[in-house]
């Protein structure tokens, strides 16, 4: 009988603190990576709650903005949603048509624009009633728009108008 351990309990003896050292550093590790994104997402969601608190800054709502021979529009709400990476410019709003005469359609453009880059996003919604029929005076139609950011950036810079312009037939 020996009294030297065999060769087995040998790397048994030295492989167990080096496999445990290594599972400790993995764990580490891990945690240290998901310390950096949780900082990372904090550091995007405050970034974007800033941006919607400057974009609500000047965007005093409920605004009425008049287009002559096209009609008004009231813009009830006006806001950005959603979390970083998945943002949107949400945009509640009648049209009224307080012309004189019928309208057919309404062709309602809204711009999203980023001063800083000089980019800009347009949308443009069509608004028009059922069974080819007309607006008649006072007439309105209330939607809202759900705009994904992406050509522009978030940020003091980023500003938005919204135009109408009415179609009418020639047989009016």
């Amino acid at each position: 009988m020996s009294f030297y351990p065999s060769t087995r309990a040998t790397l048994l003896f030295v492989a167990i603190p080096v496999l445990l050292g290594c599972s400790q550093d993995r764990e580490l590790r891990r945690r240290r990576e998901l310390h950096e994104i949780a900082a990372h997402h904090q550091s995007q969601l405050a970034e974007f709650e800033q941006a919607r608190a400057e974009l609500s800054g000047r965007s005093q709502v409920p605004q009425e903005l008049s287009f002559q021979q096209s009609g008004t529009i009231f813009v009830e709400e006006c806001e950005l949603r959603g979390y970083p990476q998945h943002e949107e410019f949400w945009l509640k709003y009648t049209w009224v048509n307080n012309t004189d005469q019928p309208i057919d359609r309404a062709l309602v453009t809204i711009t999203l624009r980023d001063r800083d880059r000089d980019a800009e996003h347009v949308e443009e919604m069509e608004l028009r009633l059922p069974f080819s029929a007309s607006f008649g005076r006072d007439s309105s139609y209330t939607t809202y728009l759900a705009l994904p950011i992406r050509e522009v950036e978030l940020g003091p810079n980023l500003d938005w108008k919204i135009q109408v312009q009415a179609l009418i037939r020639a047989d009016h």
